[in-house]
């Protein structure tokens, strides 16, 4: 910092290297049918572009009824942006969320206008880790995405009492940027790429575990092993019901540290995290050279005061480390 405030003979730089930004919206194939359990694909077939996928986003329209009224690769995406995004986002995003169709904490707020319309744009980077990631540019390589729509809308709404519900999707867009470089930017990306050296593309892969079903007992102990690590360290000796939990909120508060580099800003306030998301977040990027360049075994274990009720499912969400390699020339698609 001292450095920084004597250095006053530092020439005041510009970054011209990127002349224009725009976005593009791609639609699915004509073929496409945007109802349940239909996969729905959109490709752009342009190679010759500067695409930024950080910025990608899709855009959803459609419309919720009832009967005779008017009222709005990644598997089971809604479960893991729901425990990713509560673990990743702060307060401030609070109007990302909702310009995304995400309800508040909890769930008073409504998605759909007066007439039961519901629009959608849903930053990619919530759903993806590659996204999220990876901030530079892809060249010279086709992009499609396949979304699948779900063979039932249950998990789409919130209902105080059941009744009959039909969600109609009227659109889908994939937003796009394209970047216009610099022509002598342009000439030195294209020197490069005539070389075709191998481009790594590092970046977080998110894979989410489901246990359907838990059996009715009380013996599961929540414990990672890696190998023959074990994470955490110890047990961490919960009781809910007598407010021993400040270090499972600490634990999920400090994610944000370690995920993203940044002070924690955690979205729930501890009484909000017990009552609505008591997600266990457990680090274990740490690990012994031998552990990181072989094969890991994942178990999960937990240990309940009571047995679990019926019909208890568990969901766990692994963020792991993936590197991707590609040539600009050689690779048609990725």
């Amino acid at each position: 910092m001292e450095e920084e405030i004597l250095n006053i003979q530092t020439p005041v730089v510009f970054n011209e290297s990127v002349a224009h930004y725009e976005i593009h919206a791609y639609k699915p194939y004509a073929s496409s049918t945007l109802n349940n359990s239909n996969e729905i694909r959109i490709t752009v077939q342009h190679q010759d572009l500067y695409i930024l996928p950080s910025k990608n986003s899709v855009h959803i329209h459609g419309r919720l009824l009832k009967p005779d009224v008017e009222i709005g690769r990644s598997k089971n995406v809604g479960l893991i942006s729901l425990m990713k995004g509560y673990a990743s986002l702060h307060p401030g995003q609070t109007w990302l969320m909702e310009n995304a169709g995400w309800l508040d904490v909890e769930e008073k707020k409504k998605s759909t206008d007066a007439e039961s319309n519901f629009y959608a744009l849903i930053p990619l980077r919530m759903i993806l880790g590659f996204v999220k990631d990876y901030r530079m540019i892809v060249v010279n390589a086709k992009h499609e995405s396949i979304l699948t729509r779900s063979k039932t809308d249950v998990n789409a709404i919130m209902q105080t009492q059941e009744e009959e519900f039909e969600i109609t999707i009227n659109a889908v867009d994939r937003l796009i940027p394209y970047l216009k470089l610099a022509d002598q930017k342009k000439v030195d990306l294209l020197n490069f790429i005539q070389r075709d050296p191998p481009i790594l593309m590092s970046f977080r892969s998110w894979e989410l575990y489901e246990y359907p079903l838990l059996p009715t007992i009380s013996k599961r102990v929540w414990t990672l092993f890696l190998n023959s690590q074990s994470y955490p360290d110890g047990y961490l000796n919960l009781y809910m019901s007598r407010n021993l939990y400040a270090l499972l909120y600490e634990m999920y508060a400090n994610f944000q540290a370690t995920y993203d580099d940044k002070n924690p800003e955690p979205l729930l306030t501890k009484s909000e995290f017990l009552r609505d998301v008591p997600l266990f977040v457990i680090h274990c990027s740490k690990l012994n050279e031998s552990s990181e360049y072989r094969p890991v075994d994942i178990r999960l274990e937990i240990e309940a005061k009571a047995n679990f009720s019926a019909e208890t499912s568990a969901y766990c969400l692994i963020l792991h480390d993936r590197i991707v390699e590609y040539n600009q020339l050689s690779l048609a698609q990725w």
